[in-house]
């Protein structure tokens, strides 16, 4: 199957289902293609740097078919490991990999179906967090999504949408539609709102996503969206400034072909460049 011949706006509007068909096929054969293993492979030596102590728990959110998860076991021996997906097709993959594995690692390694997000899921069991190449649709459909937005509180809908009305240029205000731009900056919020819940007091959430620049060269808005999505936000918008669940404590760019898996999607040429950057945040 050639990925660019997948008709992704129609595809992804179907739900989550969609991870178990074609999309799903396709996010399996991008995350294994040469710039998905080296990337893996210098996140998982960034992540295990940046602990002195293996953490306790390592949740993975969105884990996919695991090609993170499993290089990470190897530098976490002592670590025990949990990954969450919704798509049945992925996980299946995932369950099939750790099925090769030695004893050690098949009890430390435990992948759990469930749409995301989802409040339901134990709270503050993990000590690191990891959000790594975001390809999430609405958890199910239209109505389980908002099941959870009721977790947002007035003042975060009113931030997103005077973040979304915002702009950088007139060539962006011509582009973007305000309406899909807030949804977009409320269900972000959401996600890493139940990463926080998912995390203790103090710990460490790891986000990697991508990008055509380093964090310091996003525009003064690119920045505030961002600290609104991730939950880090502490600036003053709208005339209100929002507690924090999160501190930025340290960002780091690379440049990969990774970025191909924007341009797949969008099929726009200034998404053909670019890298990814990698945050790490402290759970206050």
């Amino acid at each position: 199957m050639q990925p660019e011949k997948i008709a992704f706006d129609r595809e992804l509007s179907r739900g989550l289902v969609a991870y178990n068909e074609e999309v799903g096929y396709w996010w399996s054969h991008q995350t294994a293609n040469s710039f998905h293993r080296y990337a893996h492979r210098n996140i998982a030596g960034f992540i295990h740097s940046s602990f002195s102590m293996h953490p306790g728990l390592i949740v993975d959110y969105a884990c996919g078919a695991g090609n993170l998860l499993f290089r990470l076991h190897r530098h976490f021996p002592d670590s025990e490991i949990v990954g969450y997906d919704g798509s049945s097709l992925l996980l299946a993959m995932a369950r099939g990999r750790l099925s090769r594995q030695r004893k050690t690692a098949r009890q430390r390694i435990k992948f759990v179906e469930t749409p995301l997000p989802n409040f339901e899921l134990s709270r503050a069991i993990a000590d690191l967090a990891l959000f790594v190449f975001p390809n999430m649709v609405p958890c199910t459909a239209e109505e389980e999504e908002s099941r959870w937005m009721y977790r947002l509180n007035p003042e975060d809908r009113r931030m997103a949408k005077v973040l979304a009305e915002r702009y950088d240029s007139e060539s962006a205000r011509a582009e973007d539609d305000p309406k899909t731009i807030c949804a977009s900056l409320l269900r972000d919020r959401l996600i890493s709102l139940n990463m926080r819940h998912l995390l203790k007091r103090n710990g460490m959430c790891i986000r990697v996503e991508y990008a055509n620049v380093p964090r310091g060269q996003l525009t003064e808005l690119e920045l505030l969206r961002t600290g609104f999505e991730e939950g880090s936000l502490d600036q003053r918008v709208g005339g209100k400034v929002l507690d924090p669940w999160f501190r930025v404590v340290a960002s780091r760019y690379h440049r990969s072909g990774v970025m191909e898996d924007v341009y797949h999607q969008s099929s726009d040429k200034n998404h053909k460049t670019g890298g990814y950057f990698i945050t790490v945040l402290r759970a206050l």
